[in-house]
Order: C-alpha cells, then sequence, then structure tokens
C-alpha cells in the first residue's frame, strides 16, 4: 500500500491557480511525487488519496497526459498514473 502524506502549502497553491477547489485541502492525501500541475477544474470533498500522475495514455491515438480534469471527486482513492477527464 502506497505512503500518503498531507498536500504542501505550494502543492495548494498550484491546485487553486488551476482552478481547483475542496471542501478541505487536509482532508486530501497524496503520494510522494504527486504532480498538482496535472490537476485542473476539479472539485474535491471527502476523503481523497491521489497518486502520481507523470505518465502518458494513448486515446484514439492521441497521447494525453494522466491527470485529473474538469471533475468533481467525492471519497475516493486514484491510483498511479490514470486520466479522468469530465
Amino acid at each position: 500500500m502506497e505512503k500518503y502524506r498531507a498536500l504542501t502549502a505550494h502543492e495548494i497553491d498550484i491546485l487553486t491557480k488551476n482552478g481547483c477547489s475542496a471542501d478541505n485541502w487536509e482532508n486530501l492525501q497524496v503520494v510522494e511525487n504527486f504532480d498538482p500541475s496535472r490537476v485542473f477544474f476539479s472539485q474535491f470533498s471527502g476523503k481523497i488519496f491521489l497518486g502520481s500522475f507523470s505518465g502518458f495514455m494513448e486515446i484514439d491515438g492521441i497521447e494525453r497526459p494522466c491527470g485529473i480534469y474538469h471533475s468533481r471527486l467525492h471519497h475516493c482513492t486514484i491510483d498511479e498514473d490514470v486520466l479522468i477527464d469530465r
């Protein structure tokens, strides 16, 4: 099982600048190599556990960066290198 940690103030700042919000930032836990620059326009509520998003996925012949985009997540765990969009 992954070890999770609290978000840093710098990561919260990046997420906020990327249009993200949370009912309580303290409820988000992330892995050590979490990349907040891969999360945009998303809302978080409840307990959330996030993996890293360093890879890429090919969808319909187009390579896309892993991450979370335009989403609302509530009380869930998101594993490593996934793509969630809308």
